[in-house]
This record gives structure tokens, C-alpha cells and sequence, in this order.
């Protein structure tokens, strides 16, 4: 199943351009993936989206997904969080 409107959405305003690598690699995945990531979760409403991109970059770190980082970082950086944030995050 294609990405929903939602996720469609929500991807294309994490990462302008929609640039996935596992898009390429694995259409299939991605679109299961980009179906719970980008429109269950990101339309969740626990989380304001700032706190949901701390979190977000802090699991990234942790867990040593640096690629997975630096694709989210400009995503987080374009929807308001500040570099001092995202810094702090890293520290």
C-alpha cells in the first residue's frame, strides 16, 4: 500500500524533497514504514512537535543512528527547533 495523504504529508515536510534512501532500496518497507511513522506517529497527539523532535534526535544518538541523524537534523532545525536545542540533545 502507497504512502497515505497524511504520511505523503508529513514526509514531505520532515525531509523537503522526500530523499529516503530506503525508498529507493525497498519501496515495499518504506511505504510501511513511511505509513506508521510519518501518519500513526507523527499525528499522535501526546507530544507537541518539538518535544516529539528532542526525543526523536535524543533515541537517535543513543542508539548510535548517526545516519539516521542527519537526515532527521535539518528536518527538526526546518520545523523550529532551535540549533541550541538539538545541540544540547548531543551533549
Amino acid at each position: 500500500m502507497p504512502l497515505n495523504e497524511k504520511a505523503r504529508k508529513n514526509a514531505e515536510k520532515l525531509v523537503p524533497g522526500g530523499d529516503f534512501p530506503l525508498a529507493k532500496t525497498d519501496p515495499e518497507l518504506f511505504d510501511i514504514f513511511g505509513n506508521f511513522a510519518f501518519s500513526e506517529v507523527a499525528e499522535s497527539n501526546d507530544l507537541d512537535e518539538r518535544s516529539r523532535f528532542l526525543a526523536l534526535l535524543a533515541t537517535l544518538v543513543g542508539s548510535q543512528s548517526l545516519d539516521a541523524f542527519r537526515i532527521m537534523l535539518p528536518a527538526a532545525l526546518n520545523n523550529g527547533l532551535k540549533p541550541e536545542e538539538a545541540r544540547e540533545v548531543v551533549y
